[in-house]
């Protein structure tokens, strides 16, 4: 019995020991985070996925264009819920616990934007790791990454006032309270996202070149700032205290700016000026339709030829491709169209500041 028992306990030992090597070894063909930014060629798969989070504001059915009242479109919901997300949440439709078009947690045809702060994260912490970039490029593509955090926060905080600002990358070691972050004051919201804007426009190229269209360049980059300080400027944020007057923290504390500041004003009449200036001097200018009419509108431009080129100029705006009013375009290619002409995030920019 003795020796029985010496024996199962040298067969635990030696299975332990065993199991102990084998769960120690690392699988063939495991991917590291070092291995995705060892050449240029994988770190530019990284900021393909850094770009893949922007909403699809092409997509008909994904759009948030339609979430106003000013927009009819089409009626045809049928049974399909994921068509026509706009309509649906105008129209009272929207859900509390899988939202429609969620930027928080990618709900409902809306893109997961804090993966994609994450993502953005990853990137800034590995490039300087690739072997055969130059330091101008890692700069550069370091300075396109800041923009795209920069500018899914703001979409975040357009679309949920206080956010979680994710300012350190978490770490397998990292303790609770760097993981579970409070939402922070929209004002520090707004001054996180121009200090990353700041920092990354001197780096940027002023104007990509056609292989890179739709990549950030500095007349992207002064558009997104412009419009981030007339956001922050607007009676919505600024001094709003009859929609947010009671919207509190845990200490009391105003999530909204409840003083109202004129001096923002000030911010974003100068980065608007600065941006018209910088897309001016590249080529940007107000689109005007100049080829032939379509066959079936000829009549009508006869009849009334004023009003049909105002019609067809603000028609044409949004879907000629790559045209002289297109600040930033979507360059991903989809089903819909191989022409690579998609819709815009910030598209009309010089149009709307001009009359504004």
């Amino acid at each position: 019995m003795k020796l029985f028992n010496t024996t199962v306990l040298a067969i635990v030992l030696i299975t332990a020991i065993s199991c102990k090597k084998y769960l120690d070894v690392v699988p063939d063909n495991t991917l590291k985070v070092e291995d995705i930014y060892d050449t240029k060629t994988q770190a530019w798969n990284a900021l393909a996925r850094a770009y893949n989070f922007i909403p699809r504001d092409d997509d008909t059915h994904l759009t948030t264009w339609l979430l106003g009242d000013e927009w009819l479109g089409r009626l045809d919901y049928n049974d399909n819920t994921g068509n026509l997300r706009g309509m649906r949440i105008m129209r009272g439709l929207q859900s509390q616990t899988s939202p429609q078009l969620g930027f928080w947690s990618g709900t409902q045809g809306g893109k997961p934007l804090y993966q994609g702060l994450r993502q953005a994260d990853v990137f800034l912490a590995n490039i300087d790791k690739v072997r055969d970039m130059q330091e101008g490029e890692i700069k550069e593509w370091k300075a396109q990454v800041k923009m795209l955090k920069a500018y899914y926060l703001f979409l975040l905080v357009k679309h949920y006032g206080p956010v979680v600002i994710p300012d350190k990358m978490a770490q397998p070691e990292s303790q609770p309270e760097e993981l579970f972050l409070p939402r922070r004051k929209v004002e520090d919201c707004f001054q996180y996202m121009l200090t990353l804007i700041n920092e990354a426009i001197p780096d940027l190229t002023e104007r990509t070149d056609a292989n890179n269209a739709g990549q950030i360049d500095q007349i992207v980059a002064k558009a997104i700032k412009a419009k981030i300080l007339f956001f922050r400027a607007s009676p919505f944020f600024n001094g709003n205290r009859e929609y947010f007057g009671d919207f509190l923290d845990h200490d009391g504390k105003p999530f909204f700016d409840l003083d109202y500041k004129p001096e923002k004003w000030k911010e974003a009449l100068d980065a608007i000026n600065e941006a018209i200036t910088i897309a001016e001097a590249n080529g940007k200018r107000l689109y005007q339709y100049t080829r032939e009419p379509y066959a079936y509108d000829r009549d009508a431009f006869t009849r009334n030829g004023d009003n049909m080129k105002t019609l067809y100029n603000l028609r044409m705006l949004i879907c000629d491709p790559w045209n002289e009013e297109l600040v930033w375009g979507y360059s991903n290619i989809n089903y819909y169209d191989q022409e690579n002409w998609l819709m815009l995030p910030i598209s009309g920019f010089l149009q709307v500041m001009k009359a504004w």
